[in-house]
């Protein structure tokens, strides 16, 4: 119903291959804007929050650092949205802010094959690079 929020969506965002959350919690909060993000909790079950911008209303999204690890996996989240008309868009925005939808064994097989790049890749294999959550904010 639109203008009263949702109790929280719960979901399960997949990724495929292996991921590497603490590096990327790391970076998400080292970076936070205050009012807008916040990571609470200690590295490994820290918990990261923020508000969105969608196109029916406003929400709230939280992401669990405890990612799934093997061949795929998914990190917990939660959202509590305005108008659940902004469900897809809201997942939408939490995939390319936790660089979900990455090939990970595609980004390693090509960054692997340079020479001084092979034992970094080797050692942290899924390693993501975050994006962003509301495109007119990064701008």
């Amino acid at each position: 119903r639109p203008g009263a929020p949702t109790a929280g969506v719960p979901l399960r965002l997949a990724h495929r291959g292996p991921y590497q959350a603490r590096p990327l919690f790391d970076l998400l909060e080292r970076e936070a804007v205050p009012g807008v993000e916040e990571v609470t909790g200690t590295p490994g079950a820290r918990t990261y929050r923020r508000t969105l911008r969608l196109p029916y209303g406003t929400g709230i999204a939280a992401v669990e650092e405890r990612a799934r690890t093997g061949p795929g996996g998914w990190l917990d989240a939660r959202v509590h949205l305005t108008d659940l008309r902004d469900l897809t868009t809201a997942v939408q925005r939490l995939r390319r802010l936790f660089d979900l939808d990455a090939d990970p064994y595609a980004v390693d097989e090509r960054l692997g094959a340079d020479a001084r790049l092979a034992p970094l890749v080797a050692a942290r294999p899924g390693l993501r690079s975050p994006g962003a959550a509301d495109p007119d904010e990064v701008a």
